[in-house]
């Protein structure tokens, strides 16, 4: 499995879940389509850093904010804190 394919399903499903919000309902909110959603979830593409801004900006975050470790990483991409110094 793509590591980064399902971080990316995982950290917008947790998005989602704060604001108690459908799949359908950020797709109607963002402008993307339940199409490229659905690929995403099928790992047949991956989702542009401009989709992805368009889903921060229905959170009212930032894309920094987006890719942000959470408290509990569920996929082991985080960087260590040597590695974020370095960065």
């Amino acid at each position: 499995m793509d590591v980064t394919a399902k971080w990316l399903i995982d950290r917008i499903d947790n998005l989602r879940g704060e604001k108690n919000m459908s799949e359908y309902r950020l797709c109607e909110l963002s402008g993307v389509t339940t199409s490229t959603m659905s690929a995403m979830r099928r790992r047949t593409s991956m989702l542009q850093i401009q989709t992805i801004q368009k889903i921060c900006d229905v959170f009212g975050i930032s894309l920094s904010d987006f890719f942000k470790p959470t408290a509990e990483p569920k996929s082991g991409m985080y960087l260590s804190d040597k590695e974020m110094e370095i960065s």
